[in-house]
């Protein structure tokens, strides 16, 4: 334990003590300048740990707002228009065997839908196919235009090789089953 003088009674003073213990006076141990220039780096240092939580809040709150606006749009785009604005106009399918020497059916067919929405989109449609009982054999969801949207209007196409051949097929049916706006 190092012994130091007392400033005010000149006894002898712990290093590690906090006041004289002959006259009381505090014992000064020379950090106090950098002890308060230590109160101000950390002051300042904190202000700027707060500025920065606070830039790193807002940036965070404005892309949140940004993407709530930009999903409220795409949402509002879209329901514009549901399933039921797409009906199917008419559909002619069936398998036949263009091979003459083997057995090679495949299907062919067009189909008819007409969108009823107020401006074009994306329509993705089920196709099944019926046994003589009426149960589903085969089906498959497709979108006719792939990537496009399909204007207002009637549209037509193809059908050819949507299903692959079972003997079992009766009879088609064709149902719209999505909805959605293709962005260019």
């Amino acid at each position: 334990m190092a012994l130091t003088a007392c400033k005010e009674c000149s006894a002898q003073v712990s290093t590690k003590a906090k006041a004289c213990p002959r006259c009381g006076a505090e014992r000064s141990t020379g950090w106090g300048v950098l002890r308060v220039l230590g109160a101000i780096v950390g002051g300042f240092v904190l202000i700027v740990v707060a500025l920065i939580a606070w830039s790193i809040g807002s940036a965070i709150n404005a892309v949140s707002t940004a993407h709530e606006k930009t999903a409220s749009t795409q949402s509002s785009k879209t329901a514009v228009c549901s399933v039921s604005d797409i009906t199917i106009k008419s559909l002619k399918a069936r398998f036949v065997n263009p091979c003459t020497t083997r057995s090679c059916y495949t299907m062919k067919g067009v189909a008819v839908l007409t969108n009823n929405c107020k401006e074009p989109v994306g329509i993705e449609v089920k196709i099944t196919g019926y046994n003589k009982a009426g149960e589903p054999v085969a089906t498959r969801d497709l979108w006719p235009a792939s990537v496009s949207n399909i204007p207002p209007g009637d549209y037509e196409f193809s059908l050819d090789t949507w299903l692959d051949y079972d003997p079992a097929i009766r009879r088609f049916a064709l149902i719209p089953i999505r909805v959605r706006q293709w962005r260019r």
